[in-house]
């Protein structure tokens, strides 16, 4: 919906030299395997360490031996990530998609959360003609879908790398602890959307309290199918007053009329919620899961010891011109001390 690309567009991308990165593409050939032919498609996040599932053909009930076939793509896709040093590949899969979620399961993925995509579509009465002024300097804002009065001690800004770090820790505050164990290094808030990949353009605000502690913020992704709105609100935030100056702001951004997602996890009801106020409707419901390529495994560290153990003191004997040295002639241990006695023997004779 935000790429506009088809899955075959995706796997030639690949091959070409496009500033996007194209996609990972597995194929299975049905005459090597005797199950049906397909392919399964992925999308490594920007910092290489995870990677999204995006497309798996046929599906699951297309034919007679389809289960096969995923099962098939999705093991030698894991491994083809593994391969590229991906430690963790993310499949969504439909609620209501039972035979998909038990070969997802039987393929090793652990479920980690439940989310809903809900759809806003595009009302032309909210539009303002008026060109819009980008403020720099951080103002009170009010929503004027809110019943809240103003308060002039919180205000939204542009949202700069410097505030990355206190965005993620929001989010890691409101994920439930197997999410958490799941993801051990976080998941960066602006790798949530396509990995962290760039797209035609974005919107992304911060709110600030009196202190600048930042206590929410939301991301306005454009797309060539419709935009995407990225919500993330702390324990104490107004998820309903960011979701409100969200909608405000996409109605004087001049972007093409298209219809507006957003998504809220199981875990945040508060976002859910404010999504269905703003004139959100649920579109479908998915699982996430996830399989971990590598094991982080804890093991004592040895420390080394100077010096050699079972190695006497000798002195070495007098070689001649012609004579190899014996460093170039390397042999084992019990070897090479055998000999340094035996030459020690000759030369005090």
């Amino acid at each position: 919906m935000l790429l506009g690309r088809s899955p075959t567009q995706r796997a030639l991308g690949a091959l070409l030299p496009l500033p996007e990165r194209g996609a990972d593409t597995v194929l299975l050939d049905d005459g090597e395997t005797g199950c049906p032919a397909g392919f399964v498609q992925g999308r490594r996040h920007v910092d290489g360490a995870a990677a999204d599932l995006t497309f798996l053909a046929p599906a699951c009930e297309a034919e007679h031996g389809a289960a096969l076939t995923w099962q098939r793509l999705l093991s030698a896709f894991c491994r083809h990530m593994g391969g590229l040093a991906v430690r963790s590949v993310l499949v969504r899969v439909e609620q209501d998609a039972n035979l998909a979620i038990q070969i997802v399961r039987r393929s090793g993925f652990l479920p980690v959360d439940v989310d809903t995509v809900m759809r806003r579509p595009f009302d032309p009465a909210e539009a303002d003609p008026t060109p819009r002024v980008e403020q720099m300097s951080p103002q009170p804002t009010s929503s004027p879908s809110s019943n809240k009065p103003d308060d002039p001690s919180v205000y939204m800004t542009r949202a700069f790398e410097r505030h990355d770090h206190a965005i993620d820790g929001l989010v890691r505050a409101t994920q439930p602890p197997a999410l958490k164990q799941a993801f051990a290094g976080g998941e960066p808030w602006r790798q949530r959307v396509l990995g962290g990949h760039s797209t035609r353009a974005e919107i992304a605000r911060v709110r600030l309290d009196a202190q600048g502690a930042v206590t929410g913020a939301w991301r306005l992704i454009q797309g060539r199918q419709g935009h995407w709105l990225q919500v993330v609100a702390g324990p104490d935030g107004d998820a309903e007053r960011l979701v409100a100056d969200a909608t405000s702001e996409l109605a004087r951004s001049g972007w093409p009329t298209q219809p507006l997602f957003a998504r809220a996890a199981g875990y945040e009801p508060g976002l859910h919620l404010a999504l269905r106020h703003a004139g959100f409707a649920p579109v479908i419901t998915r699982y996430r899961f996830v399989r971990h390529t590598a094991v982080r495994v804890l093991a004592p560290a040895w420390k080394e010891q100077p010096g050699l153990l079972g190695v006497r003191s000798v002195r070495p004997a007098a070689q001649s011109r012609g004579s190899i040295p014996l460093r170039a002639n390397a042999r084992p241990h019990s070897a090479v001390k055998r000999r340094h006695v035996d030459a020690y023997q000759e030369s005090s004779h």
